[in-house]
């Protein structure tokens, strides 16, 4: 009970404020265990597990305020390119994105 509420406390296979919601729990089987239409490293869930921690789903971008305060602001006369060109630099926001397919003009 907490604030003369009561709570719900999950068990590790559940969440949600009333654990309602199914997790996935194993994800090396290639089942989608919580039938909620992804298997194994498509599921959020399975992100933290060893073998899913490189696959694309579970890859995230770094955050731009984040990358623009590691960097040397740009001159007020920078063009919206060189403004906005840290997005796409390497190890950047944009981690597909290929640098020598953009240009200034």
């Amino acid at each position: 009970m907490q604030d003369n509420r009561y709570l719900c406390k999950c068990s590790n296979s559940w969440a949600g404020e009333d654990c309602s919601i199914r997790l996935e729990t194993n994800c090396s089987d290639d089942i989608d265990n919580d039938d909620d239409g992804m298997s194994d490293c498509s599921d959020s869930e399975c992100c933290d597990d060893q073998k899913c921690k490189d696959h694309l789903m579970c890859m995230t971008a770094s955050d731009p305020v984040e990358v623009l305060l590691r960097k040397q602001p740009p001159s007020v006369t920078s063009s919206f390119f060189q403004r906005v060109k840290f997005l796409i630099e390497e190890n950047s926001v944009q981690s597909y994105a290929n640098k020598d397919e953009y240009s200034e003009r």
